[in-house]
C-alpha cells in the first residue's frame, strides 16, 4: 500500500492507493481530524512535521499541562497514522476513543487506521459513530463556538467519506477473499 499525505486548512489528508488481488489500483482518500481544542504541537502536525509535533505532543503529557487528554491522544492517533507507524496510532487511537468517547475526531482517525489494518468491520463501527456523533451546542453564543460546530459538522461530512471509503474497501475485499468477509 502507498501512501501520500497533505496538509491543507487545518485538514489532515492521508492518500492511499489500495490493491485487491486482480482489481485494478485505487487512489482514495481518507482525511484525518486534530482535535478541537488548541493543543500544543498541533500546528506542528499541520505543517507537515510531524515528528516535531509529536515531540511536542509527549512534552505536553510529560509536563502535566492543563490539556485534555484525549484531545492530545486524539492528535498523536493523526499523527502517527500519517507516519504509517500503525501500532503506535492503534495506541493513541483507542487512548483518544477511551478518553473522549463522545468526539467525532477519535473515532474518525480510529476508523482509519482500522480500514488501512485491514479490520473493516471495527472501521465501519467507528466511522457510522463518529457521523452520528452530536456533541455541540445547538445555539452558538459566540463566534468561536460557530467555528466549533461547523468544525463538527464538516468533521461529520468527513466521516461520511471516509466511511463510504471504507464501506467500498471492504465490499471489494468480501468480493474478492470471501474469507475475510468477517474482519
Amino acid at each position: 500500500m502507498k501512501h501520500k499525505e497533505t496538509t491543507f486548512a487545518g485538514k489532515l489528508v492521508l492518500a492511499t492507493l489500495f490493491a485487491i488481488a486482480g482489481t485494478s489500483v485505487q487512489a482514495q482518500t481518507f482525511e484525518l481530524r486534530m482535535a478541537v481544542e488548541s493543543v500544543p504541537g498541533a500546528r506542528e502536525i499541520e505543517r507537515g512535521d510531524i515528528d516535531a509535533g509529536i515531540d511536542r505532543l509527549h512534552q505536553v503529557l510529560e509536563q502535566s499541562l492543563p490539556v485534555p487528554a484525549g484531545a492530545v491522544a486524539t492528535d498523536l492517533c493523526a499523527a502517527y497514522i500519517m507516519q504509517r507507524n500503525l501500532a503506535s496510532a492503534e495506541r493513541w487511537c483507542d487512548r483518544a476513543v477511551e478518553e473522549s468517547p463522545r468526539n467525532g475526531a477519535a473515532h474518525n482517525n480510529r476508523g482509519v487506521l482500522r480500514t488501512l489494518q485491514g479490520a473493516f468491520s471495527a472501521a465501519v463501527e467507528d466511522l457510522r459513530e463518529a457521523t452520528s456523533l452530536r456533541n455541540y451546542k445547538v445555539g452558538a453564543q459566540s463566534h468561536t463556538e460557530m467555528i466549533n460546530q461547523g468544525y463538527r459538522h464538516e468533521s461529520r461530512q468527513i466521516a461520511a467519506r471516509n466511511l463510504a471509503i471504507a464501506e467500498r474497501r471492504w465490499a471489494a475485499v468480501k468480493k474478492e477473499q470471501p474469507r475475510l468477509a468477517n474482519k
